[in-house]
């Protein structure tokens, strides 16, 4: 098997204390069953420190400071654990990032996520046209199937056609269309301002501009001022990372649903949503997809706050982790409500809370509420849904 990598990869370095945007504040961290064996059994102030700061509360994880900063965060933005033990003794989710992987039969892809502002700029400020490279093979014949082969070939045409600086980048965009058989994505900035609000936000300045934007009657005027090489460079990204969900056509992988969160008119401003991903498709990035499609949808419906039912389990627990939690919070979501000991089901009592995200901003006349099927094609579209 062949591990893949963007030509770009190998130059990706943590800034650390130079990050305006710390992975390390503001996201619960959950730690593997490795790491947990070992902080366990450290010793010394290190080891009380780790014991002090680890929760088993839905599943091992770090608790957070009240600035929302992971414990081992010091105050120059560096990593006391890091310091002390030395990168080979992270757990499992801070080695990781930003990286993610796509699985194919003959190969597994890696790659750098956008979140990181590091990454960003390594792939966004890269003169050099994105090449694809070998970052390890054992040895191994596997071959990818016809379907797989096929989709390998598009997404090599499409990179070609973006990657032709011969051409204006507006023509490439076309050809990449073309191949793909799609349109250009239509909307006024405030509908695509709806749309943005209903996904993370790492600056909450954007939020300020994003709600004023969202009632503005302006229109597009002319193209932004971004170099044509960041734009290509993304585009890239894009179609490297993304072609292989055209893999999971025709498989329910995950979905993902909100429903009225309380049946009297003066609570229809809210929804609960509910999300499940099938277990190997886990930590894929397919949840965060489906909830920000979910959640342009209710932004479109002038939904203003979405709420999540979780259960948490009351320690070790073989059937459910603490990672539906993990997740709302790194979508943005907050703890509103806890009920110790809530349900029980499987022989033993499991907690449950609330966490909350407002989508849009509250006002003293809210817009009426939309329902689903009166949803204009332009708002389904926003969300990424195929309307034929």
């Amino acid at each position: 098997m062949k591990v893949i990598m963007p030509s770009y990869y190998p130059n990706f370095a943590c800034i650390a204390g130079a990050c305006r945007h710390s992975c390390c504040v503001g996201w619960e961290i959950d730690i593997d069953e490795d790491r947990l064996t070992e902080y366990r059994a450290a010793e010394g102030p290190l080891g009380k420190r780790l014991a002090e700061s680890i929760s088993m509360e839905g599943g091992a994880h770090f608790i957070l400071t009240q600035e929302e900063r992971c414990p081992f965060l010091n105050q120059e933005g560096l990593c006391d654990l890091i310091i002390g033990l030395g990168e080979d003794h992270l757990c499992q989710i801070c080695a990781d990032h930003p990286r993610f992987r796509n699985f194919w039969s003959d190969r597994t892809e890696i790659g750098l996520g956008l979140c990181c502002e590091a990454a960003a700029e390594l792939i966004l400020c890269d003169p050099v046209p994105m090449a694809l490279a070998v970052l390890s093979d054992d040895g191994g014949d596997e071959t990818p199937d016809e379907e797989e082969a096929w989709l390998l070939d598009q997404r090599r045409q499409v990179i070609g056609l973006l990657q032709d600086r011969s051409r204006p980048l507006t023509d490439r965009v076309r050809g990449m269309l073309d191949v793909c058989d799609a349109g250009y994505p239509e909307g006024s900035p405030a509908a695509w301002a709806v749309r943005y609000l209903a996904l993370e936000r790492l600056d909450e300045q954007w939020t300020e501009r994003l709600t004023a934007l969202s009632g503005s009657p302006l229109e597009w005027d002319a193209p932004a001022a971004v170099p044509d090489t960041a734009m290509e460079q993304l585009l890239v990204y894009f179609v490297y990372r993304h072609f292989p969900a055209a893999l999971e056509d025709g498989e329910i992988v995950g979905y993902a649903y909100a429903g009225a969160f309380h049946p009297r008119p003066a609570y229809g401003w809210n929804a609960e949503s509910t999300v499940y991903i099938r277990e190997d498709r886990r930590r894929s990035g397919l949840g965060r997809r489906l909830y920000g499609a979910l959640e342009a949808l209710c932004a479109g419906q002038h939904i203003l706050t979405i709420d999540a039912c979780i259960a948490l389990p009351r320690g070790d627990d073989p059937r459910l982790t603490g990672d539906s939690a993990a997740f709302h919070a790194r979508m943005g979501y907050r703890r509103v409500g806890e009920f110790p000991c809530c349900g029980y089901k499987f022989g033993r009592w499991y907690d449950m809370v609330w966490m909350e995200k407002e989508l849009l901003a509250h006002t003293a006349a809210p817009a009426p509420v939309i329902p689903f099927p009166e949803l204009s094609r332009e708002a389904l579209e926003r969300a990424g849904l195929s309307v034929v």
